[in-house]
């Protein structure tokens, strides 16, 4: 065979062997894209119920960073793991979020190649990326069970123009984006729209009475490190709702004088001003929560601060840079704050506290905003002056009876037996009756040795006594025994009618106040453990001075004086003759 010949079969051998591999080549697993359209995207997804926990990343646009939000189920509650696992209200929302990916349809397909993924704003966004500067990120959604498996992942991008509700997809780890129709509203990352925004739950018709205590309180940077420099008390006022007239009225009042805090009233052109208390009330009902942070360690859920808690140094500068100030007084370290607080009396007996501290910092989504927030401390108490004893009505006496005079007999709690009070009213009786002739015959006695029965000296004869009108036998012991009887009968049943009474009212004084305290201590395991978190503008609807809640009277407007001309007259009527004649209040008082 010569060398052409040799040439020409090894080129044969070599094209045969190429077409060989050729065919013989693996075949990539194609999904047409026809089969997804009208599918489920998640088919293994079939029971929301099993979902215990969601993740959300999303980015924060022109910040170059991203942000995560978590909820999850632990212990049986739901909690947010972000927010030091503060109580979530998400049963019906996780519900809400997990059905959004059961029965999810493929509407269409893009057969996208990852260079497009940032057209369609499905690029994958990191947490754990300092910088994510990156354009065209999405939203990423987690979705597990308790097991920590991962149920459904998805990348949610742009809208789709000219087709509403629908958005651009992608599962992390395909490269295809899918169009189908979703809601992102529904994945939010706000922490308030994850919890029970309503912090008090209160209703305006719930509110009695309103404490307003405005001072504030100066910090100063000492060696031993921060002291409170100054205190500056400026007023309390506690008013009252008069529903029947429309308007409030004031329980007390006291000012800021010669250091301290004293007693005063309003000047006869002064009165209080309904409409910013009114909007105080309506701002208390609708206080809502914007975030949380665990408060340290060592304070009590009345925020009563255990022993050693001011050497829990990282517990104090906690307190001190959210405006919260720690003071030793006696034995018992409280709680003054820099803005002041409230107090919110409630008819059913609960009284709310409220301490306001400094500006809170913003979070992420909030700084291109510029809302303003602010810290908040919150506890509840008993307001004892509606749980004072009920008033007893004391039993009337059986015919006959005769109780000791030093013993109010409320027919509560009482030893007594009716049947002895029968047989002591009965023995009674035995003795009035004797007691009655006896002062018969001292009657008798008494005419005998009257003067008109002596003549001149001379012993006159007394006529025989005539003989009392005979009555049919036992006619007279019958209608004194039924007398009696009826007497006996009609005071044991007035007795019972008021045993009765006054037990119903001790137990409605008990369940009334087994309520409250029942109430008390769920609010304050509610409270608890957090710094609270509030809007600015909700802040100063509550947080009201002396011009907020006091004004000029309507006649005085008429007159033509202004509120400081008021309050100058009053100063010189003080340096003068003393102050002048104020209103008084309303003759039926205010409540305590």
């Amino acid at each position: 065979m010569n060398e052409a010949t040799k040439t020409l079969v090894f080129c044969g051998v070599a094209a045969a062997t190429g077409l060989l591999a050729f065919v013989t080549r693996p075949q990539p697993i194609v999904v047409a894209i026809d089969n997804e359209v009208g599918k489920d995207l998640f088919k293994d997804f079939d029971d929301p119920s099993k979902a215990a926990s969601l993740r959300i990343v999303v980015p924060t646009e022109g910040l170059g960073r991203t942000s995560s939000f978590e909820v999850a189920k632990k212990g049986g509650q739901w909690v947010i793991p972000s927010h030091s696992d503060y109580p979530a209200d998400a049963e019906n929302q996780m519900r809400d979020v997990a059905s959004s990916f059961v029965g999810l349809k493929v509407l269409r397909v893009e057969d996208a190649k990852p260079a497009d993924h940032e057209l369609f704003g499905v690029l994958e966004p990191d947490p754990k990326a300092s910088d994510s500067s990156a354009k065209g990120l999405g939203r990423l959604v987690e979705i597990a069970d308790e097991s920590s498996k991962p149920m459904a992942r998805l990348i949610i991008g742009k809208e789709v123009k000219e087709a509403e509700g629908q958005r651009f997809v992608r599962v992390p780890g395909r490269d295809r984006v899918y169009v189908v129709k979703l809601d992102p509203q529904k994945f939010s990352t706000k922490f308030e729209d994850w919890v029970e925004k309503d912090l008090l739950k209160l209703n305006t018709f719930d509110v009695a009475e309103l404490t307003l205590k405005d001072y504030s309180v100066e910090l100063a940077q000492t060696v031993q490190g921060p002291a409170i420099k100054g205190f500056d008390q400026r007023f309390e006022l506690t008013v009252r709702e008069d529903t029947t007239q429309n308007k409030w009225a004031i329980r007390d009042f006291r000012e800021s004088k010669d250091g301290s805090l004293q007693d005063t009233q309003l000047t006869p052109g002064e009165e209080l001003n309904k409409t910013r208390l009114d909007g105080l009330k309506n701002a208390l009902a609708e206080l809502k929560i914007v975030d949380v942070e665990r408060k340290p360690a060592g304070l009590g859920a009345d925020l009563k601060a255990e022993k050693g808690f001011l050497e829990d140094k990282q517990g104090v500068i906690s307190l001190l840079e959210k405006g919260f100030y720690p003071v030793q007084i006696k034995e018992q370290v409280e709680l003054l704050c820099s803005n002041g607080e409230i107090q919110v009396r409630l008819k059913d007996g609960i009284e709310y506290l409220l301490r306001f501290g400094e500006i809170a910092s913003v979070n992420q989504e909030e700084e291109t905003s510029g809302s303003v927030n602010r810290w908040l401390f919150v506890t509840a108490n008993l307001d004892a002056n509606q749980f004072t004893d009920p008033v007893l009505e004391p039993l009337p006496d059986l015919p006959g009876e005769n109780p000791p005079a030093d013993q109010a007999d409320t027919g509560v709690g009482s030893d007594r037996s009716e049947t002895e009070n029968s047989g002591n009213g009965e023995e009674a009786a035995d003795k009035g009756d004797a007691a009655c002739g006896e002062d018969e015959a001292a009657n008798v006695t008494a005419d005998v040795d009257s003067p008109e029965a002596a003549v001149d000296g001379a012993q006159t004869e007394v006529p025989a006594a005539e003989p009392p009108a005979t009555k049919p036998a036992g006619d007279s012991t019958t209608t004194a025994t039924v007398s009696d009887d009826e007497a006996k009968d009609k005071a044991r049943k007035e007795r019972d009618r008021i045993m009765k009474e006054n037990q119903r009212k001790l137990d409605e004084h008990k369940e009334k106040l087994d309520k409250a305290k029942q109430k008390v201590a769920e609010l304050n395991f509610r409270f608890a453990d957090w710094y609270y978190i509030i809007s600015d503008d909700v802040y100063r609807k509550i947080h009201l001075g002396r011009s907020d809640v006091i004004t000029v009277s309507e006649d005085a407007k008429k007159d033509g004086i202004g509120l400081d001309a008021l309050r100058n007259l009053q100063q010189q009527a003080e340096g003068l003759d003393g102050p002048p004649a104020l209103p008084s209040l309303p003759s039926d008082g205010p409540s305590q």
